[in-house]
């Protein structure tokens, strides 16, 4: 769209040659994936806590990355957006750590980003109505932090099994 304005406004000549242009307003592409697992990009700013207001709940959510000196991490759970806003089972949600907090300018927005260490198959136990996992991670990958959970409350049991005490979906 930008090259096409640009040409309509006699400017093409003017418009930057990159070799791997692709429109803004795209998804996550594989570069930046890249870039915030390993590393910033010159426009990325890296925090070691973050707070996010909760409109809905008038109160506001402090985040904590893996990267604080002192304060422990946050656990958070992740439903990647569906189809169906009832569609939320076990197989779409993602429990997990953060390890890092960006800022990051990306398709001319300011987005705050997570870097989320999930844990390994979730399960829903009905008997007691909370969810819980193995005490071992999975995947690693960005999320974008408006995305996650409120920060939760967990518990760890003699079989070394995470529970999500506070987990509503």
């Amino acid at each position: 769209m930008e090259k096409d304005l640009a040409h309509k406004h006699g400017k093409l000549k003017q418009f930057p040659k990159f070799t791997h242009w692709k429109p803004e307003g795209s998804q996550l592409s594989s570069d930046l994936h890249f870039s915030i697992l390993e590393g910033l990009q010159p426009n990325a700013v890296a925090y070691q806590h973050h707070v996010l207001e909760a409109k809905q709940h008038s109160r506001s959510y402090l985040y904590i990355s893996t990267q604080h000196p002192s304060k422990r991490p946050t656990i958070v759970f992740y439903s990647p957006p569906s189809k169906s806003s009832s569609d939320t089972t076990s197989s779409t949600l993602s429990f997990g750590i953060i390890i890092k907090i960006y800022q990051h300018s990306f398709a001319q927005k300011v987005l705050m980003w997570a870097v989320v260490n999930f844990y390994k198959n979730p399960k829903f136990v009905p008997g007691c109505g909370l969810w819980c996992a193995d005490d071992s991670f999975g995947t690693t990958a960005p999320v974008l932090l408006s995305h996650l959970s409120h920060p939760l409350m967990t518990a760890v049991d003699e079989k070394f099994k995470i529970w999500f005490l506070d987990a509503y979906c």
